[in-house]
């Protein structure tokens, strides 16, 4: 925001000083420091110091809508060198025209006015003057200077069109909340750029206060009212301004504008709090909410009526009745919380056991494929043990016709190949058996998951049943706790300093 405000003055001081003629060609050492006194009559050296990049960036903004490119350098010594890379003139002939264009629409323009402040540039002259410069913030510029706008006016780019809202001192006005700008173009700034959860960020950079500047278990009710507003207001913006490329009065008037429309969500999330502190039977958090008791009390020797907590039914309640209520749906919410991780735990356990039986049924499954397998082969050794006998019986004929060794030799290892066989026919029955078995033991492991499965189920289906009744009775207790709730929401601020 500094930075921003920084930028501002700058600008009106090259505003004043450097937007006639071609008198922007001679900014010089002189030029420097009369520029940095005339910032360090409004803020910090220090602040300064760190806004050299603004400063620069200033610059360059300031003499491109004059067409002019430059470096800017910014030395140890506040002295400002100006490196310009293009003064020629064509730029300064359509910087010429440009001119001659805005000054042609300035009646058309100031005839806009949409409020006591608030001027319109449609597309139609927008579009026209976008032909002659190089980009919208040139534009802007250029806009100001050739208007003789003061350097706190303001020139918006929304759209389709530019917008000018007029400085009002603040002395000549009323009540005037976001900067004096419009709702709907407040609407369509939101919209521009905060396109991400907002909402969710001022909620957790509210949740850090907590900790420090809004610890409720420290501060009393004299400190909220003082400070909860300004507290309040950085939050938002320090959730949502470094989003917004606009000026420093535009950044603040839709900070503002957020800021009254989280306002109710605000108190709501410190509401939350003192809530679960009280549900915690935190001492000074008590002491904050039965502050707001409708008692009367006298300070500097004046009567004030405190305010006291009413509900949108008309019932009065105070810090006891609300941490009963917030008690009460705590425990409540307990509950159901174990009832929840009791039903998580049934169902990661038939889970798991159904996980079980679908590897027995693999187990079993592989045992069934074994033995499938030894019966293809035994009846293959069947086949063989037949063919192995006929070749025995051939064999033994061919010797008593012409008995040799040669015979004798085929004839004694056939006979073994078929005793062989014969072997593992025998083996075969007891292996199959043993197999068959074992699939008979998995399947009774199995049966044995499957009734656990079935006794889990109905536990869970109990639990289940159990829940509901438990959320069913906590849903007035909810209702009860939401309207305590908003009641203490609407009373915090009510108390002010």
């Amino acid at each position: 925001m500094i930075q921003n405000e920084i930028q501002n003055r700058v600008l009106y001081f090259l505003n004043q000083n450097f937007a006639f003629n071609n008198s922007y060609l001679y900014f010089d050492k002189s030029s420097s420091k009369n520029l940095f006194h005339f910032l360090e009559k409004e803020f910090k050296k220090e602040d300064i110091a760190n806004s050299k990049d603004i400063i620069r960036q200033s610059f360059i903004k300031f003499f491109a809508s004059f067409g002019v490119k430059l470096f800017v350098l910014i030395k140890e010594s506040n002295n400002i060198v100006l490196k310009y890379q293009n003064i020629n003139e064509e730029l300064e002939k359509e910087y010429s025209i440009l001119k001659e264009i805005i000054q042609s629409y300035k009646d058309e323009i100031l005839n806009t006015k949409q409020n006591e402040n608030i001027f319109i540039i449609n597309n139609n002259i927008k579009s026209e003057l976008l032909k002659h410069v190089n980009d919208i913030d040139s534009l802007k510029v250029a806009i100001k200077t050739i208007l003789d706008l003061d350097p706190r006016d303001v020139v918006l780019n929304l759209n389709d069109k530019i917008l000018i809202k007029k400085f009002i001192p603040v002395d000549t006005l009323k009540e005037r909340r976001f900067e004096g700008l419009p709702t709907n173009e407040l609407e369509l700034l939101k919209q521009k750029y905060l396109k991400f959860d907002y909402i969710q960020s001022i909620k957790d950079n509210l949740t850090e206060k907590f900790s420090n500047k809004l610890d409720f278990t420290i501060i009393d009710n004299r400190y909220f009212a003082k400070n909860v507003i300004e507290i309040l207001t950085s939050v938002v913006c320090d959730s949502i301004s470094k989003y917004i490329n606009e000026d420093a009065n535009v950044v603040k008037g839709l900070v503002n504008y957020i800021f009254r429309e989280t306002f109710e969500l605000m108190f709501l999330t410190i509401a939350t709090k003192l809530c679960e502190l009280l549900v915690l039977k935190d001492k000074n958090a008590e002491n904050f909410v039965k502050f707001y008791s409708g008692d009367t009390i006298v300070e500097d020797n004046k009567k004030i009526t405190l305010p006291e907590i009413i509900d949108n039914k008309n019932n009065r309640l105070n810090h006891i009745s609300i941490m009963q209520i917030a008690t009460s749906r705590t425990q409540s919410l307990e509950k159901i919380k174990e009832s929840n991780a009791i039903i998580d735990n049934f169902k990661k356990s038939i889970t798991e056991l159904e996980e079980k039986i679908a590897k027995h049924k693999e187990t079993i499954q592989d045992f069934k494929n074994t033995i499938i397998e030894m019966v293809k082969n035994h009846k293959d050794n069947i086949d063989k043990e037949e063919s192995l006998k006929l070749e025995i019986l051939t064999l033994k004929e061919n010797i008593k016709k012409q008995d040799s060794k040669e015979l004798q030799e085929q004839l004694s290892s056939v006979s073994l190949e078929l005793r062989k066989i014969m072997r593992s026919g025998e083996t075969f029955k007891d292996n199959k058996k043993e197999i068959e078995e074992k699939i008979e033991l998995e399947e009774n492991k199995i049966k044995s998951i499957e009734n656990e499965i079935k006794n889990l189920t109905k536990k869970l289906e109990l639990e289940e049943k159990r829940k509901e009744n438990l959320v069913n009775l906590h849903k007035p207790l909810e209702e009860k706790y939401q309207i305590a709730l908003k009641a203490l929401s609407l009373t915090l601020p009510k108390f002010r300093i």
